[in-house]
């Protein structure tokens, strides 16, 4: 596909820079959410920036940029777990690993406490639905309704509806030690 002449080349490689320099963070914690290695996260946000520098061209802004990149990651984050769950055929063994955040001075018993938190979080999350999933991981990362709308083309109301359903949910997994029928 040829380029947008309209998009000069240094102004599409500064914005593409700026994009994984802004959204690098979120997107690697999107992958935490859809593959469970290393090696199958790394993959999935190569395709998600593979994805985004093809598309770049041809965004117009009619969405926010936040909206957009989100739009592009999450539809590559499904699309790689429909194809690894298709080759695995096995739900059960997808894992989630969360990263530790390294700090030189914390307190010990607390950052247990929070790596504990979010190990059952990731492990609760991980077991609902994939759209229900999808709308989680956009509000753990700090989208709006409005904007996890604009992701997934659900109204507003539904959202806020699959939001309060999910937390119910992911309370009820957590309190039941993960156990929880889909």
């Amino acid at each position: 596909m040829p380029e947008d002449p309209a998009v000069p080349a240094a102004e599409r490689d500064e914005t593409f820079r700026r994009i994984v320099h802004d959204y690098e963070g979120p997107l690697r914690r999107l992958t935490l959410s859809y593959a469970s290695g290393q090696a199958d996260r790394e993959d999935v946000y190569q395709e998600i920036l593979i994805a985004i520098w093809t598309a770049l061209p041809r965004f117009r802004g009619d969405a926010s940029e936040r909206t957009w990149v989100y739009r592009i990651a999450h539809n590559i984050a499904i699309s790689a777990s429909v194809r690894r769950n298709r080759r695995e055929r096995n739900l059960s063994s997808y894992a989630l690993e969360l990263d530790m955040q390294s700090a030189s001075s914390f307190d010990p018993e607390a950052a247990s406490l929070e790596a504990e938190r979010r190990r059952l979080l990731a492990e609760a999350v991980r077991r609902i639905s994939g759209l229900d999933r999808q709308i989680v991981m956009l509000y753990l990362e700090g989208l709006s309704n409005r904007e996890i709308s604009d992701v997934v083309g659900l109204s507003e109301g539904a959202i806020a509806t699959r939001l309060s359903r999910a937390r119910f949910t992911l309370a009820e997994i957590i309190r039941q030690g993960g156990k929880h029928e889909r």
